[in-house]
């Protein structure tokens, strides 16, 4: 491979490594052509990408931006999944190949610029999405407010029955 080409890769996955959100780098040892093509397809639609590359390329091009933490996990056939949105439906996506795949492994992963392991990124991709997470969070901070609101609309209600019966009583008493 000549230098210009080199430096094209190394240039092409700097750009892509510093866009991405998720990083996951995966042992794919073993896997046909056709199952990488069913993962690819599969992440894909989690709108995240696939992609091998040689090691020390892919150390080149990680300087400077958040998978140049992932250096030490460069050895051995490695494949890098990238993922350029918040959602961690790429790790959904490589944790369930997995299991399906003995010889597909993770071995580490930059979510949120932070290093993880795979127990980490297992315990991520059992997560329930974004929207679910926010939609319990406000349904948590509303809850409060209704019992008070509710707490409050009793009281009121029943010191408008507490004046009522006084207004009834004086008025039978004449």
């Amino acid at each position: 491979m000549k230098k210009s080409e080199k430096a094209e890769i190394i240039a092409d996955f700097h750009d892509r490594f510093a866009k991405a959100k998720i990083a996951v780098l995966t042992e794919y040892r073993g896997l046909g052509v056709e199952k990488m093509t069913d993962l690819r397809v599969k992440l894909r639609g989690v709108k995240a990408e696939y992609k091998v590359v040689k090691n020390t390329l892919a150390g080149k091009a990680a300087e400077g931006t958040t998978v140049e933490k992932l250096k030490d996990h460069l050895n051995g056939p490695v494949g890098i999944a990238l993922s350029y949105d918040d959602s961690f439906g790429v790790l959904k996506v490589l944790t369930e190949f997995v299991k399906k795949e003995a010889q597909f492994k993770i071995k580490a992963g930059v979510v949120e610029e932070r290093v993880t392991n795979p127990n980490e990124i297992n315990a991520l991709a059992g997560l329930p999405p974004r929207d679910v997470l926010l939609s319990k969070f406000l349904a948590g901070i509303k809850f409060p407010v209704y019992g008070l609101a509710g707490s409050l609309s009793g009281i009121v209600r029943k010191l408008i029955y507490a004046l009522n019966s006084v207004k009834e009583l004086k008025a039978k008493a004449g």
